[in-house]
């Protein structure tokens, strides 16, 4: 395996990430492994590749995948690998990175454009199966590479700089 996280409260379980390519496709099989006793469990998501980034939520029920540029942020159930919920990227406008809210319910998306002269890069919050919010708007020449949701606010990571965006509430 090419990805190793670690799943549940106890790390009891890890999901491995298994890279496949064809020519012009790629895909990522993520396989869920028991440590106690050690197994292969019979559970397996197929998504498009490669993924930018894979992450457990806080509740450790469910798992957020990032695909690329032209494919989709998925959300699964932990306990068996099921599709919850997609949110299809615009080759454009791609979402580069995805955390869930310390709630564990919401997600919020830093999407950010390919060429900043046709497209505009934005801070989505998301529930799954729903429809994402407006974008936030942010500072001006902020060009995202990842989101921390934080209790004082939501951190972004810039490649130029790092921003603190307080939230309402």
């Amino acid at each position: 395996p090419h990805r190793l996280l670690p799943l549940g409260a106890d790390g009891s379980r890890l999901l491995l990430g298994f890279g496949e390519s064809s020519p012009g496709h790629a895909t990522e099989s993520l396989r869920s492994l028991s440590l106690d006793p050690p197994l292969l469990l019979p559970f397996e998501a197929r998504l498009d590749g490669p993924l930018r980034l894979v992450r457990e939520s806080p509740d450790h029920t469910r798992i957020v995948a990032v695909g690329g540029s032209d494919a989709e942020t998925t959300v699964l159930r932990a306990s068996d690998l099921e599709v919850l919920a997609d949110y299809p990227h615009d080759s454009e406008e791609p979402v580069q990175w995805a955390a869930f809210d310390p709630g564990g319910k919401a997600l919020w998306l830093a999407r950010r454009a390919v060429d900043p002269r046709i497209g505009s890069d934005a801070l989505l919050a998301w529930q799954p199966g729903r429809e994402p919010l407006m974008p936030e708007s942010l500072p001006s020449g902020l060009r995202p590479l990842a989101v921390l949701p934080m209790s004082a606010g939501l951190f972004l990571f810039g490649s130029e700089r790092d921003v603190l965006l307080k939230q309402d509430g």
